[in-house]
């Protein structure tokens, strides 16, 4: 039998969130029958398709990604003797070109003064509040 042992976007297997606008696919195949190999493989994405023989950093090359955007793109091999998987998987684009809106948030009283040394550990918090059910959050994080 014929499977898909992994199926990658930019070397992850989930949660994978780039900033990437080609990103590149990969994948690794599993097989019962000795001396199988690949014939083909169909990667789409989007209305973007590309047959390949690779199997590693397939670059999409289709539309221009949008932005906080979570897609799924599909994978259909095919080996030797006519035998076929196939998988999908998710990841999502960060930012991208966007420029940055957030909020700066510092202790502007700590001054970092030592040499050599990790500055001391902040914490910083916010309470949120809402009338309706938080279904899902995000937080991006970024630090110099």
């Amino acid at each position: 039998m014929l499977k898909i042992k992994r199926f990658t976007c930019e070397n992850q297997v989930q949660e994978c969130v780039t900033d990437n606008n080609n990103v590149r696919f990969g994948f690794t195949l599993e097989s019962d029958r000795k001396g199988a190999s690949l014939k083909k493989a169909l990667l789409k994405l989007n209305n973007w398709e590309c047959e390949t023989v690779e199997q590693i950093s397939i670059p999409y090359l289709g539309e221009e990604l949008k932005p906080f955007t979570k897609y799924t793109a599909f994978l259909e091999v095919e080996d030797d003797s006519g035998e076929k998987a196939s998988e999908t998987m998710t990841f999502e684009t960060g930012r991208l070109n966007e420029p940055w809106q957030g909020k700066w948030i510092t202790d502007g009283k700590y001054i970092f003064k030592e040499n050599k040394i990790s500055p001391v550990p902040m914490v910083f918090r916010k309470v949120i509040e809402t009338k309706k059910t938080i279904k899902n959050a995000k937080l991006y994080v970024t630090a110099i």
